[in-house]
């Protein structure tokens, strides 16, 4: 008998079940459906890994996968391209550095 440590299962719901219910409820255009999957990723715990682990350091505390999903997205969107300029969290980090 194996089965899917916890780590798997959170992975499965945060990148593969939460994206396949919030497009279905988009396709359908079910708010509803679209603001459970939405509760659903707040519901998980948040993420740890490298990249969550440098916002945490730079302040930003994450209390889901909602949150750390929204901060990958952001670091992969945003500061990859270094469009600090262009985000509230790349200008608060510039101001506070005296930048």
């Amino acid at each position: 008998n194996k089965s899917i440590g916890q780590t798997v299962r959170r992975n499965l719901v945060i990148n593969s079940i939460v994206p396949i219910l919030f497009s279905y409820a988009d396709k359908m255009k079910d708010e509803q459906m679209k603001e459970r999957a939405l509760n659903l990723l707040q519901s998980v715990p948040a993420e740890s890994n490298s990249i969550i682990k440098n916002w945490n350091k730079l302040g930003l505390k994450s209390d889901s996968a909602h949150d750390t999903q929204g901060l990958l997205e952001l670091k992969n969107e945003s500061c990859t391209f270094k469009k600090c300029l262009n985000c509230p969290i790349g200008i608060r980090l510039l101001k506070s550095q005296g930048i």
